[in-house]
């Protein structure tokens, strides 16, 4: 599906963001907020769900909560190109692009940008 604008994005104030795309799978979004919510961490909360799931090597999903602590997956029968860059307080991701070059400039923007604005917008 093309066009994810309705099931990728998902956000709490105050606990963080998570996309999930390619072979989309909400609930990994619902169900990950609820878990950082909780006090897990992006990574444990995405891995217990990405464990349970029987789709995950069509998955991507990345997460960042309000702490900017990340995590990125993509899985390994995405369509290509597909691919993530996890950094301090930023996960980058794409799928069916024409290769890495988006994903390493939407990084290099984001390490290039103002962080403190990005890390007050996940605030309460």
């Amino acid at each position: 599906m093309p066009a994810v604008r309705q099931g990728c994005p998902h956000v709490k104030l105050g606990v963080g963001a998570i996309a999930t795309q390619s072979y989309t799978n909400v609930m990994l979004g619902i169900n990950g907020l609820r878990l950082l919510e909780l006090g897990l961490t992006p990574e444990h909360a995405l891995g217990v769900l990405l464990d349970e799931d029987g789709g995950r090597d069509l998955r991507q999903v990345v997460a960042v909560d309000a702490r900017g602590r990340c995590f990125g997956y993509t899985g390994s029968k995405c369509v290509e190109w597909a691919g993530h860059i996890v950094g301090k307080g930023f996960v980058a991701a794409g799928n069916m692009l024409v290769g890495p070059e988006t994903i390493e400039a939407m990084a290099n923007s984001f390490r290039h940008s103002g962080r403190a604005e990005r890390a007050a917008a996940c605030r309460p």
